[in-house]
């Protein structure tokens, strides 16, 4: 995964710079992750993830600002290929927590995409080899223009 070094937003040639090397790669307005799929995806079970590391930046009209990820989980049903996760995001200079909520499916790849209808934010990522971690991205608007986006990095 990665992002610019000062959180500068992706524009739309850099992703299709990405996208004509791989289809591999998701992204959003700050962050790329690598999903290249996995072969070895459970097909049964239930697996309760927690949070390894993350990064997050909101951008709003006075500008970037880093941003600390808190109170995360995420929860995988490999028997129906669903997961949902949710954190906060807290932001200096915003009184309140960012509540971020996702919930989606996973194909047979391991990749996912969350649900609209489930979520208040887009999600996408995936797992690595064996299930036993996943990455997502994950994007918020507040209005405004304003917005959260991140990285989390999840372990079993």
């Amino acid at each position: 995964w990665g992002h610019w070094a000062d959180f500068a937003e992706l524009n739309a040639d850099q992703i299709a710079r990405l996208s004509a090397e791989s289809d591999t790669f998701v992204a959003n307005r700050h962050f790329v992750l690598h999903t290249p799929g996995i072969n070895d995806l459970p097909n049964s079970g239930q697996a309760n993830f927690t949070l390894a590391s993350a990064q997050a930046v909101y951008s709003g009209s006075n500008g970037l600002r880093p941003a600390d990820v808190t109170n995360a989980s995420l929860n995988v049903n490999f028997d129906q290929q669903h997961f949902a996760s949710r954190f906060d995001v807290i932001v200096p200079g915003i009184d309140q927590a960012v509540g971020i909520i996702g919930a989606g499916q996973f194909d047979d790849q391991g990749l996912m995409q969350s649900d609209d209808r489930l979520s208040n934010s887009q999600m996408q990522g995936g797992f690595g080899p064996g299930a036993d971690t996943a990455g997502l991205l994950f994007e918020h608007n507040l209005g405004n223009n304003d917005h959260v986006s991140g990285i989390t990095h999840w372990q079993k």
